[in-house]
């Protein structure tokens, strides 16, 4: 999954940020699991690679609560709410 994220970011990208993203990438797994209520992440790598870019590119601006930059608008706090909404309406999460 790292090399496929960063594959997506392109230029975006530091080689000197690889224990940023893997630490992202775990917060992120963590909190994908917690949210479908499952042991292990098959089935959520989409919605998990997404809330990883977009927090990757948003570091630096965690206290912002919005960034507009080149037309393109992002709220920092939007990126959790939109891994939530994802698993759920995307139907991937199991209910016990």
């Amino acid at each position: 999954m790292k090399n496929e994220i960063i594959a997506d970011l392109g230029s975006n990208y530091r080689a000197s940020d690889s224990t940023v993203l893997e630490t992202i990438i775990e917060d992120i797994t963590k909190q994908a699991l917690f949210i479908s209520n499952r042991k292990t992440s098959d089935g959520l790598e989409f919605e998990i690679k997404e809330a990883v870019k977009s927090l990757y590119l948003l570091r630096g601006t965690e206290d912002v609560e919005s960034l507009s930059e080149s037309g393109r608008n992002a709220k920092y706090k939007e990126v959790m709410k939109k891994l939530r909404e994802d698993i759920i309406s995307n139907g991937k999460r199991r209910i016990f």
